[in-house]
């Protein structure tokens, strides 16, 4: 792996752990390895049993050039962007990849880091990844679907086949 590569990983696992902590799933620590594709991101040990965990971040793509540029330069710039548009690409991105779990069950952990979600409306997440979700769900290819705010350490949204 490359340097960007470890940097990107070493963040998941740090989100990842942040996540199960806040879920309050029962995660042997020490067990967090991060995988390469077509495996998913993370292969983790919970409650004694393997599973894999595919992670997406939702953020508009602007925000994220923005940030990498008041990062580089230190000067402050501002943009529009949307809140739906990088839920859905995301979610349908997941949906369409194939991964190889070695039959562990499988979730997906869309998060919220770079860009905060919309917290006036309640039903903005459903009401735009509802349906991909349920469908990623009972595909049976996915345990569980959940959207964690990393910022402020919260569950979202969490639908599961059980």
């Amino acid at each position: 792996m490359n340097s960007k590569e470890l940097h990107k990983a070493k963040r998941e696992r740090a989100i990842f752990k942040s996540f199960c902590e806040s879920a309050r799933l029962l995660l042997d620590v020490d067990s967090v390895r991060s995988e390469r594709s077509p495996k998913p991101d993370i292969k983790c040990t919970i409650a004694n049993k393997p599973y894999y965990a595919e992670l997406v971040e939702i953020t508009d793509e602007d925000i994220a050039k923005i940030r990498a540029i008041t990062h580089k330069t230190g000067r402050s710039v501002t943009t529009s962007y949307s809140s739906s548009h990088p839920l859905i690409k995301g979610f349908m991105k997941k949906a369409e990849t194939e991964y190889e779990t070695d039959g562990a069950p499988l979730f997906l952990l869309a998060y919220y880091d770079k860009q905060p979600p919309v917290d006036y409306d309640t039903d903005f997440i459903l009401r735009h990844i509802g349906e991909i979700a349920q469908t990623m769900v009972c595909s049976g290819k996915w345990e569980s679907i959940w959207v964690y705010d990393y910022l402020k350490k919260r569950i979202l949204l969490e639908l599961s086949r059980s």
